[in-house]
């Protein structure tokens, strides 16, 4: 097992397990992922290792701007894929994102189911949606009053980078 899946491995570890406990990832944590993987990178890559690093480490705050920025992301979780681009590269981080997708979205489909309420959630969605077409500008996804929901990302990342540390992808 190389150094890389290992770094990776660790890094979305902590960072799952603090978003557990606190319901965040600590930004010295994500300072300290960067700075590791920036190192590492540059050290053993040499000059190319930096560029390596640096596009890695942008492709998910490019990718995933929007989602933040109408509140369906959390900093975190883009920051925590940052870290994890910059170790992994541009090429893996891009599996890395689509699987935990596709496992966040089953874990979301199977609480929905379970708690009875799907076809009302994705009907407010629906109209979310319509409505952000409709006026042509950013409003909060959650109304005033409405309960805060806390869905863990970091758990299907992690379980995505699993997947890399056992040579999945």
């Amino acid at each position: 097992m190389n150094t890389c899946r290992i770094l990776a491995f660790c890094f979305a570890a902590v960072s799952a397990a603090m978003d557990l406990e606190k319901e965040k990832i600590s930004n010295w944590w994500i300072g300290i992922s960067w700075l590791t993987g920036f190192a590492w990178h540059t050290f053993s890559r040499h000059g190319e290792g930096v560029l390596f690093f640096l596009w890695g480490s942008a492709i998910p705050v490019i990718a995933l701007f929007l989602l933040f920025a109408l509140h369906m992301l959390g900093a975190g979780d883009v920051k925590l894929l940052s870290c994890l681009g910059g170790i992994m590269g541009s090429t893996d981080i891009w599996t890395c994102i689509f699987i935990s997708f596709f496992i966040g979205s089953l874990f979301s489909i199977a609480i929905l189911s379970i708690c009875g309420n799907i076809f009302q959630r994705f009907q407010y969605f629906m109209n979310y949606i319509g409505e952000l077409f409709r006026k042509k500008e950013r409003i909060p996804y959650r109304l005033p009053g409405m309960q805060q929901e806390n869905f863990h990302f970091t758990i299907p990342i992690l379980m995505s980078v699993m997947l890399y540390t056992g040579g999945v992808y």
